[in-house]
């Protein structure tokens, strides 16, 4: 979901920079640019975490206890890779002499990095494909999901009142990008009366 997300926001974001989407030149670049922005904001948040743990002490990279892996380190060399299945148990010893029982393996963070890299991928690539194939059909999803700029962003013209005097009123509202002025007066009461 948040892959999908951050590549809307970069979609109008980069439309902001280079104008309205209307043909396909710079419909691909903001498409690409917000696939980018999505993936580039997975990678400094899985940064974030890996600093909050590195420098904090924090578990921002959760952890998960799995009960199997493969390892070079084991095997030795490179070439081949030294297969650990079936894991029950592991037990952490401490200097102090304290231990600590896990039931299996503590992977410490690989998996959960690797989680949040994929989700924000696969919503990026849903959002790709998603809104390109809607933009050369019908723009429903494109209307709705991407922010649009706005010409004119005066919905409702702002009224400014001003009181002249006890019996004149003038009143100033911006419509259409021109100046309206009304001055009115107790007379305009009595006229509109009779």
């Amino acid at each position: 979901m948040s892959g999908f997300v951050f590549a809307c926001l970069g979609f109008g974001l980069f439309q902001l920079a280079v104008g309205e989407a209307k043909n396909k030149k710079p419909f691909w670049a903001c498409l690409l640019f917000g696939f980018a922005l999505s993936l580039a904001i997975g990678l400094v948040w899985e940064l974030f975490e890996y600093l909050g743990t590195a420098l904090f002490g924090l578990d921002m990279q959760e952890d998960t206890i799995v009960n199997g892996f493969n390892s070079y380190l084991l095997s030795g060399t490179h070439s081949e890779t030294f297969n650990i299945d079936g894991i029950t148990q592991t037990v952490i010893y401490f200097g102090s002499g304290k231990s600590i029982t896990i039931d299996g393996y503590l992977d410490i963070g690989l998996i959960d990095t690797i989680e949040d890299m994929a989700v924000c991928f696969l919503g990026a690539i849903i959002y790709f494909v998603a809104i390109a194939i809607d933009w050369h059909k019908k723009k429903i999803l494109f209307r709705g999901l991407i922010p649009q700029l706005v010409n004119n962003a005066v919905d409702a013209p702002p009224i400014i009142s001003n009181e002249i005097s006890d019996d004149v009123l003038e009143v100033a509202a911006e419509i259409d990008g021109e100046l309206k002025l009304t001055v009115c007066s107790d007379l305009c009461d009595v006229a509109n009366n009779d």
